[in-house]
Parts: C-alpha cells; structure tokens; sequence
C-alpha cells in the first residue's frame, strides 16, 4: 500500500511519465491478484475513513470510521470466549486494530438505521450480541440501509475499560472530535434515521430494557419502535428523566434522529443468557422498520406486558365511547374474552408492582355467573387497586371463573367497574412505563353497563359442551336439539362448526376464542359407516373441510365422505365431541378417534 501511495503521488511531468505509468498499472494489477478471496481493498476516502467494498457475491461494504480509536479487541478475553472466530468475524477483529469499522446492508431503498454497540469498552454483552446478530444478517438483501458499528471504540474493548481517555464517553458526544460525537455526525451525513445504541450494565433484572429521551422530547417514531420491541421481547421501557446534552441518544435526537439505548443487565445474567435476550431485542428493532432478520420465537399461549397494556389502550377507547363491554379483544392472534382480559389485566398490575416483566400465560376463565355492584366517585389508591387486583387473581384460581364484583372504598365494584379500572391502570403504564399513585372512578350501578350477549366462546367451553353431547349420544344414540353455552342454546350445526374450528386450532396451538355463527340444518341428512379408527390426520383434514363447506354454505353437511364411508351429520357432530372431549382432558388431541 506504501508502493502504492507514493507512486500515486508522482509528478507526471518527467520525461520517463510512461515508464512510471506502467510500472504503477502492473503493481496494482498484481496487488488486487493475490489478494485471498473474502479480503477487502481499500479506495481514497477521506482522512480517518478508508472504505472496504466486500466481494461481489456478499451484501455489504465495511469501512473504518475513526481511525484514532482503533485496538485488538481480542485482547478482551471475554470478547475472544464468546464471539466465534469466523472469517468473517477475523475481518472485523483485523480491521477494528485500525479504527472503529463500520458495516453497511441493504439496498437503500427505504428506511436507514445505525446500531452502535460498545460506547463503553467494558460492556462486552453489547459487542458480542451484536456481532451475534452480524453473522446472520451478512449474506441477507432487504429494503433500505442497516448501518453497524459492532465496536464504536476498540481501544477501549480492549482494555475493557468503560472510560476513553479518562472520561465517560457518553457524556461528551456533543464535543467535536469525540467517537460519540463521530458517529452521530457520521448518521447525519448518511441520512440515518433511526440510531439504536446497544449497551449492558446493572440494576436492570432479568428483563431487557429500553430508554428513551424523556418524555418532553420523545418522537412518536420512538414511543412506536421502543413499544414494537417489548412486544417482540421480553423487555420494557424506561422514559428518560432528563435530556443530559452529552448523551448519544440526546445529541442524535436534538438532531432530528430517532435515538434509543439498549440495556442487559451483566450481573443478574450469565454472559451468554444476556447475549441472548439482547440479540432478541436488535432483532425486533431491526424488523419494526422491515429489515430482514431471524424469526422470534413466540409462544401463542403467552402475551408480554406491552401487549396487555395496548390491548388495555384499546378497551379503555372503546368502554368510554359505548359504556359497555367489547365482546373480546385482540392480543397477537388471540380474541381475548372479557373474563381472560380481566385476568391478563389483574397480573399485569400485580407483575409491575413487584418489579417483573415476565411473560403472563393465557388462562382459560369462565364468565361471571351474575355480574352485579355499584360504587360512587372517588378515587382508588395504589395499595388498593394491587390488593383488588390480587384478590381477583386468588379468586379466580380458587373458582376458575371472573368474579361478580370486588369490595372497594368506594363499594362493591362490578365485574364491569372492575375490568374498566384495571384497563385505565395499564394504560397510563403503557404511556408513562410505570403503575399510577390513584385511579379515578365515577359513580355507577350494576344497571350503567350490562353485559353484551357474548358471540365468541372459548376453547375450554367448547371442550365442556363437547363432553356433555358425548354423554347425551352414548345414552340416546342420538344428538339433543341444543347445548347451551356462554347462556345461549346453541343448535347442533353450530355446535359442528365450533367443534371443527376448535379441533383445528387445538392442532396449532391455538387458543383463541371462537366466532359463535348461526349455522342452518343440513337439508338431508344420510349416510353410513363401518367400525373402525378415524386417524387424526384425516379428521384434521375432514374438520378443514367441515368448515370451509359451512362458511360457503352457511348450513351443515348432510354427511363426509371418509375412510369408514360417508358419515352422517349426526355421527359428525358425535366424532369431533369424543375429539374435544378428550383434548378437553388431556390438553392435545387424540392419535385417532374410534366409530361403530
């Protein structure tokens, strides 16, 4: 490279310009031949910023940002541990001993966003989720431009030092020249429009956590995408107090810029358990602007506490504007009943008050038997509105069932008055990331907000009507006319098309509760069938196909066309109540259901 730069500055004006001309072409035609495949060329750039352009066939270019921060980073042992030893990770090892690198995806058309990892030199969980989340994305395309920075100071990596030249170097990046400051120019000149920087630490818990600028200079883009990425992670947000002017995040968003901190916290969690979560978070930060990534493992029986408090935002829009009860609301992809609301609701008061973030597991609760209580204005305090929401837990564990009303100083709060509350709770959490010191409450009686007729049912009454047409057919060798549910007669067809439904979405793990539709009589019903085992494969695909006739018909089946031959309406209805019967008690389905 040396070679290079000094004949590049020759005075072309000698006599022997040709000589030197070509002298210069066959070295540099012979440099860029016994380069290795996977090594990177450096082109002019400006004075601390030399480019690398990748090979043809990868989706990314790197480049050195600062060239007075470089250092070994390996000289971190924790560093050199946990980050597997790749080429493509030797590449950024080698390249950051010159100056903090910088890594560039996407085809830039859309959204741009910088994530820079490692301010401070001795928060490696940082580095190493990150450079995590590099190894996967390096060979991916997607819309727009992804920036990275997996070490923004190296020297201090490998110190393993939180400070750079004795000062905290995330309290100065708004001083010209500092690496702070560096890369936020840098995002101004790029045209970044979302900074995300990665850290870890203390004091944070098992959760991860996100902060934000304070709630005076919060962008709705950041309330969105710090709320996108506790849904899609075990983690909350934190509002910042203050907008200290020396703070990365505050600099980057003073200048327009959408600007966020990660944390894990390094002592609660074992290094690679915080890795882990972090690298869960970059990669829901990533997907909120459509940046291709790892798919995130979801449990569809679970919801986070971000989830209940929007769902808790929506239901509080909807009781002041009716006065009156939704039938459901919608978590994920789960129609969430009232009676479950108002348990997802209870232990989200209950889990912030404690400190926890935790995950709540979906519950299958039966409605209030008789919703009835009134109360008049004033105001619940925190101790008690935790105590109410306690004791609804409790009672619903005891009873698997919502409660009536609960005894409040203000009286006896209805089922109603109770899910309302709770609904206003979490969503002055959702807005403020913490629970209020009261809520306020205006005066009403049983009669201000009567229950609507429910029209969805849960899995778990489909599995109790189920049991009891069993027992009613294996005794009459017939079907009754009705079963009633959620206090309603249900008819036999309908009862056919909840029971499909349900079969399959107890096949995917579904618990969402299910439309309650009028369903006309089949017009002629037939068919028989020999003893035999119905597998589950087929009367998986035979639900499919109950259900798809049912929803272009709007009427039930005369029979299906099976392995045993063409099985009667009736015999439908009896097959699929054994199968929810039995998933009823043993939480899956059957391998195979048995018929005369």
């Amino acid at each position: 490279m040396r070679v290079l730069k000094k004949l590049i500055n020759i005075d072309y004006s000698y006599k022997s310009q040709k000589l030197r001309i070509l002298t210069l072409l066959s070295i540099t035609m012979l440099f860029f031949l016994i380069i290795a495949p996977g090594t990177y060329a450096a082109n002019n750039t400006t004075t601390n910023s030399s480019v690398y352009t990748a090979a043809a066939e990868s989706g990314y270019t790197m480049s050195i940002l600062d060239s007075s921060v470089g250092g070994d980073v390996l000289a971190n042992s924790q560093i050199s541990q946990n980050i597997p030893r790749t080429e493509f990770s030797n590449q950024i090892f080698n390249m950051a001993k010159q100056g903090s690198v910088v890594l560039k995806f996407g085809n830039g058309n859309g959204p741009i966003m910088l994530i820079s990892a490692g301010i401070h030199g001795n928060e490696v969980e940082a580095n190493i989720a990150t450079m995590k989340f590099l190894e996967y994305i390096k060979d991916k395309t997607f819309n727009g431009t992804l920036y990275v920075i997996p070490f923004d100071i190296p020297k201090s990596t490998a110190a393993n030092s939180r400070l750079y030249k004795g000062v905290d170097p995330n309290r100065n990046t708004n001083v010209p020249g500092t690496p702070g400051y560096n890369i936020v120019q840098f995002c101004l000149r790029e045209g970044v429009q979302y900074l995300l920087e990665v850290h870890s630490g203390t004091g944070v818990g098992s959760s991860g956590l996100l902060i934000s600028n304070s709630e005076y200079t919060m962008t709705s883009q950041e309330r969105a995408w710090a709320s996108y990425i506790n849904s899609h992670s075990n983690s909350w947000t934190l509002i910042g107090i203050d907008d200290y002017a020396g703070l990365m995040r505050t600099y980057a968003n003073k200048l327009g810029i959408n600007s966020m901190n990660m944390e894990v916290d390094s002592v609660v969690l074992s290094t690679m358990t915080a890795v882990e979560l972090e690298y869960t978070m970059i990669v829901a930060a990533t997907q909120f602007l459509g940046f291709d990534g790892p798919s995130i493992p979801t449990d569809p029986n679970t919801v986070t506490l971000s989830q209940v408090a929007s769902a808790a935002n929506s239901f509080k829009t909807y009781f002041e504007s009716n006065s009156r009860l939704p039938n459901y609301v919608t978590i994920g992809s789960n129609q969430i009943s009232m009676s479950q609301f108002i348990y997802l609701l209870a232990s989200g008061v209950v889990n912030i008050n404690n400190g926890s973030n935790s995950v709540i597991t979906l519950k299958t609760v039966d409605t209030a038997t008789s919703p009835s209580g009134s109360i008049k204005a004033g105001s619940i305090y925190k101790s008690e509105f935790v105590s109410i929401a306690q004791n609804i837990l409790s009672y619903i564990s005891a009873n698997g069932k919502a409660p009536n009303y609960m005894g409040t100083s203000l009286g006896n709060m209805s089922f109603e008055q109770s899910v309302f509350m709770l609904s206003k709770i979490m969503n002055y959490y959702k807005t403020n990331s913490r629970l209020p010191n009261y809520v306020s409450m205006t005066a009403s009686s049983s009669g201000t907000t009567p229950t609507p007729t429910p029209t969805t049912v849960t899995m778990s009454q489909v599995g109790s009507a189920a049991g009891t047409v069993k027992s009613y057919y294996e005794t009459n060798k017939a079907l009754p006319s009705s079963v009633t549910m959620v206090s309603q007669s249900v008819s036999m067809p309908s009862l056919l098309n909840l029971l499909s439904t349900a079969t399959l979405q107890a096949n995917s793990g579904s618990k969402t509760a299910i439309t309650l539709k009028t369903v006309d009589d089949s017009t002629s019903p037939s068919g028989t069938i020999k003893s035999g085992n119905i597998m589950k494969s087929e009367f998986l695909t035979l639900a499919q196909t109950i259900t798809s006739y049912i929803s272009t018909n709007n009427k039930a089946p005369n029979y299906m066309s099976t392995s045993l031959g063409n099985m009667s309406f009736s015999k439908l209805v009896y097959m699929y109540s054994k199968i929810m019967n039995y998933y009823k008690t043993n939480s899956r389905l059957p391998n195979y259901v048995s018929m005369a």
